[in-house]
């Protein structure tokens, strides 16, 4: 397990719940292709803050890649929504101009 990793699994243990430290270790999980484990750690983490723009924009996309088309949609549309001046917003809209152009 590599440096960044073991500390934030660390920080789960001591904190269990924080969004922040889930989207972290989602994130790596993705990148080592880990795809359906990093998908249930979004999740947790919008469970705890539905709000939390980066999970969402990562969850999306992850449903994007994993063929999960509607459910990608759906997050992004919640991004723009909710988060409308976000840089993710900004990426959310041009990930629905290719889908819809797909």
């Amino acid at each position: 397990m590599d440096g960044a990793l073991y500390h934030f699994e660390l920080s789960n243990q001591l904190r269990p719940g924080n969004p922040n430290v889930l989207n972290n270790i989602a994130t790596i999980y993705s990148g080592r292709g880990k795809k359906a484990e990093a998908v249930k750690l979004l999740q947790k983490a919008l469970s705890y803050e539905p709000m939390h723009i980066d999970a969402r924009y990562n969850l999306a996309l992850l449903y994007y890649q994993l063929g999960r088309v509607e459910e990608a949609k759906q997050e992004y549309l919640f991004i723009i929504q909710y988060g409308p001046d976000s840089t993710e917003a900004i990426f959310a809209r041009q990930m629905l101009i290719m889908i819809q152009n797909q």
